[in-house]
């Protein structure tokens, strides 16, 4: 099939799957960054529209194009640019999705079942939040306009007609759960939360509900710690006395949007110090990374970060088999209906390039025959003209009719080929 023609939807990502934090975080970019990148992208060839979908466990780029291989080719090279990494070092760790199997991971992805706990709900407000980004900043057209808002209503309609939310459903539950595993059930131990953003929230959340009374929250904004702290009953402190907050505490989450390391090596060991090495819980749950690479070395510290979560989520995700049998038959049906929308845009598309192919070549036999008509009446001379328009209808009649009905079934691709060679339409239009 020629990729070449009308427009195609096409994502090029790496996530939890086929990469580890090591890597995903050299990728990985803030919500601050999206706007600027996003406009760099829509500067490359071929590309119509863009969003960025960049959290903890992802980085994808999203586009509408009209030559699926370049865009491939295209986005490649710009992430090798744009994060100063040799594309052949991190080109195994992406996938490259176009057409309908781009529309159907981005449905599996709002709906959570990319997810690395699937059924948990955050990835929803993240994904509108990476459209709203887009849309504001002009980057989306009716493409990615409808493929969202049809997934949205698709992702809703996997949460009501499954039990995929039932149980641990985020990254905050499973992180609380390992902790659990790590020091042999939390119930009177205390912790300290570095970082006051929604996962924080979450973690303090089941924290209490696992019995964790003594929670103390940090971050660099004290008023934004002591407001949560107050939500939940639990105290605050200041940033700069979380080091004192740890030596005392049997585990430590942290979830903040710096890019720069919380608990280094030197301070991990300063910690350790201070408490005699008795054990300690870090979790991280950061992106990039909170916790410097190699204070796990570090005697009687355990470090726990998004990707040590597997073992849990893999469980939940046993548990949750039958329902995620059940989503995807949903997600199936319910991407049909995005593309039979494409599908009856590419219709008007080659219909437009139809018509106006007829309408020329009708124009020039009339211009052809124009000295003999000149000799007819005024009124003889619209009848033929008129009696030309309405030929040239009954010619379009037929194919207009069967494109548009075959624009529901999965042969339309090759009806939409066949017209456009028997017609020698234009492709790159």
């Amino acid at each position: 099939m020629d990729l070449n023609i009308g427009k195609h939807l096409v994502v090029l990502g790496m996530n939890h799957l086929c990469s580890d934090i090591q890597i995903r975080e050299r990728f990985f970019l803030s919500q601050s960054r999206i706007p600027d990148v996003l406009s760099a992208i829509m500067k490359l060839p071929d590309i119509s529209e863009a969003l960025i979908l960049s959290t903890c466990n992802r980085i994808e780029l999203y586009a509408v194009v009209t030559n699926t291989d370049m865009a491939c080719s295209n986005l490649l090279q710009f992430l090798s640019d744009y994060h100063a990494v040799e594309t052949e070092k991190f080109k195994k760790y992406t996938y490259f999705y176009n057409c309908y199997k781009a529309a159907y991971h981005f449905y599996e992805v709002i709906s959570s079942l990319d997810s690395l706990v699937v059924g948990e709900y955050q990835i929803v407000s993240q994904v509108k939040q990476a459209y709203r980004i887009a849309w504001e900043n002009g980057f989306t057209g009716p493409f990615l306009n409808k493929l969202f808002h049809y997934a949205i209503s698709a992702g809703k309609k996997v949460r009501t007609d499954t039990e995929i939310g039932t149980g641990i459903v985020s990254v905050a539950s499973v992180a609380v759960d390992l902790a659990c595993r790590g020091l042999n059930g939390i119930k009177n131990k205390s912790a300290l939360i570095i970082g006051a953003g929604e996962m924080s929230k979450l973690t303090a959340k089941h924290l209490i509900n696992s019995g964790v009374e003594d929670i103390t929250f940090v971050n660099r904004t004290e008023e934004r710690a002591s407001e949560i702290a107050s939500q939940f009953g639990v105290k605050s402190a200041e940033f700069s006395k979380w080091l004192d907050m740890a030596v005392s505490s049997d585990l430590i989450i942290s979830s903040t949007g710096s890019p720069h390391r919380i608990i280094t090596l030197q301070k991990a060991s300063q910690i350790m110090k201070l408490r005699k090495k008795r054990p300690l819980i870090l979790i991280d749950i950061a992106m990039p990374r909170d916790i410097e690479p190699g204070v796990e070395n570090i005697e009687g510290i355990t470090v726990y970060t998004i990707d040590n979560l597997i073992e849990i989520v893999e469980e939940n995700s046993q548990s949750r088999k039958d329902e995620i049998v059940k989503a995807r038959h949903i997600i199936s049906e319910e991407v049909q209906k995005y593309y039979f929308w494409y599908n009856s845009r590419k219709v008007q598309s080659i219909l437009v390039k139809l018509r106006d192919q007829f309408a020329s070549i009708r124009d020039m036999e009339l211009q052809r025959y124009s000295s003999v008509f000149s000799s007819l009446p005024e009124n003889t001379q619209k009848e033929v003209r008129k009696f030309a328009a309405s030929l040239t209808e009954k010619f379009l009649h037929v194919p207009s009719t069967v494109l548009k009905k075959r624009s529901t079934d999965n042969e339309y691709e090759k009806f939409v080929d066949a017209v456009t060679d028997l017609f020698n339409l234009d492709r790159k239009k």
